[in-house]
């Protein structure tokens, strides 16, 4: 136990700075053109429509990019309603953070897999570098290793919780099946947001790492701290508590799309098309 207790100090001391807390709130226009932006008082005040989630994400470059998951800012950007982002970043001292914007740079919807840019110049310049996570495989994961996920469930930031790998080679269905229980869009603040997938996701990695409402995007590592997943999704019963059956994207997977795709213009992922000449 104690082995496990200091793994776990290890592994969080190290990934802290990497993981990011992500919120999404629309606007109408005339609410944006008077909004305080930096003021967390005034995000929890929503307009008539306006719609608030939260989730997390973490540093993947120096560049200032985030990896998430789409749903989590999946908030429609309309003429009528602008999506605006905001990412707050963590110094090594606990009480230092800092909440700057972000800009959806592009997205895998299917695979649940966005790429955000953080404005990097909002920071202080007294701030410290981002830290990028340490990247890992999940080529090589086994049943039964142990793994730890960061979150910020219901708003809570830098939440860590551990477990080990339950299951590989899973399968998330489309998000409009009810076997699938991710984050549900309500009129109050710290839930994330869900987007309508189609297609099922494959080679999924299933944990029993408390995964919650707002946990969605963060990081799922090993016990040396390499970053093996992104966690995505629960199954639950009704109500949408945990059971202990949560899902994570594979990193392999991941970073095979952001490097491919995502970061190189023109940011998406080209969709194979049947026709009929």
């Amino acid at each position: 136990a104690g082995l496990q207790v200091s793994a776990g100090v290890a592994v969080f001391a190290a990934a802290r700075r990497s993981v990011v807390h992500i919120r999404v709130r629309t606007f109408s226009p005339g609410a944006l053109a008077n909004a305080r932006l930096d003021n967390d008082d005034e995000w929890e005040v929503l307009g008539p429509g306006e719609v608030y989630g939260s989730g997390t994400g973490f540093v993947w470059d120096g560049e200032g990019h985030v990896v998430t998951n789409y749903h989590v800012v999946s908030a429609p950007d309309t003429p009528a309603r602008k999506r605006v982002i905001r990412a707050t970043v963590t110094s090594q001292d606990t009480i230092q953070d800092h909440s700057v914007s972000a800009a959806l740079v592009g997205a895998d919807p299917d695979r649940d897999i966005a790429l955000l840019r953080l404005s990097l110049d909002q920071l202080p310049s007294s701030f410290p570098a981002l830290r990028p996570v340490q990247r890992g495989s999940s080529e090589s994961l086994q049943v039964g290793q142990r793994v730890f996920a960061i979150g910020s469930p219901f708003g809570l930031p830098l939440t860590l919780t551990t477990g080990i790998i339950s299951g590989l080679g899973r399968e998330i269905l489309p998000s409009s099946s009810p076997a699938e229980a991710q984050e549900q869009p309500l009129p109050s603040p710290n839930l994330g947001l869900v987007a309508r997938r189609q297609r099922p996701i494959f080679n999924v990695i299933q944990t029993d790492a408390a995964i919650n409402p707002g946990s969605s995007g963060g990081p799922l590592l090993d016990a040396s701290g390499n970053v093996v997943g992104v966690t995505a999704a629960i199954a639950s019963t009704a109500g949408g508590a945990f059971a202990g059956v949560g899902f994570a994207l594979p990193i392999d997977t991941v970073a095979r799309v952001v490097e491919k795709y995502l970061i190189p213009p023109p940011h998406e992922v080209p969709r194979a098309v049947l026709g009929v000449i």
